[in-house]
């Protein structure tokens, strides 16, 4: 919309970036702000959607150190054989079934979910880390999930401003999430903290033409 703003007055068009990672912070920014100003979480850390009836391949699980791996794999046919493959070797627990399909999850809904409760136990046997390093050997799609507190650090985050500091009169330096979108031409930033309560009182009554008296 801000583009398309632009070239309505303008005439002129111009390019826009952004990223998963940058729409995933912008979608989270109440909370990650809330977190890196407070140390506290806004709600809920994980888990935050509902895993029933999801696929055991899209999902998420809790490791044996706390942290959570997401498995990012929607294509069940072809990651399931070689991920049954390596959580047997791994554990020694076998799994069912032996092919993983889109009609059979929606088709067996208490097998599906038993299976997901197995992956739960298995995946509580060892670090997060850890299985993120064998599975992907294995060219499986996974990653352990970033807390807030790793989020502002991240080498991506910081070298494209996804989180920006910004001085506040009261608090002083301030981490909060940058713009969600970059554009070429109108580049947008964070240039101030939100204000202060009545802080643009008078200046907005005077610009509506009230006077002092």
């Amino acid at each position: 919309m801000l583009a398309l703003f632009h070239r309505q007055r303008t005439g002129e068009g111009q390019s826009l970036d952004g990223s998963l990672l940058q729409g995933a912070i912008a979608a989270q920014a109440f909370n990650v702000t809330s977190y890196l100003t407070t140390g506290t979480y806004a709600g809920q850390p994980m888990p935050r959607i509902s895993r029933r009836l999801t696929s055991p391949l899209w999902n998420h699980y809790k490791a044996k150190d706390g942290r959570w791996v997401m498995l990012a794999m929607a294509q069940p046919g072809r990651y399931w054989p070689v991920f049954r493959q390596t959580m047997q070797e791994a554990t020694g627990v076998p799994l069912e079934p032996e092919e993983l399909s889109i009609d059979w999850m929606r088709m067996h809904a208490a097998e599906l979910m038993g299976l997901i409760a197995k992956l739960d136990e298995l995946f509580a046997t060892r670090p997060a880390r850890e299985w993120v390093e064998l599975l992907r050997r294995r060219d499986m799609v996974l990653e352990v999930v970033q807390e807030y507190s790793e989020l502002a650090d991240d080498p991506q985050v910081a070298e494209n401003d996804m989180i920006v500091t910004v001085d506040h009169p009261s608090h002083g330096a301030m981490r909060m999430v940058g713009p969600a979108v970059n554009l070429d031409g109108t580049p947008g930033s964070i240039r101030q903290p939100a204000p202060q309560f009545g802080q643009h009182t008078e200046e907005v009554l005077l610009e509506a033409g009230f006077s002092w008296e």
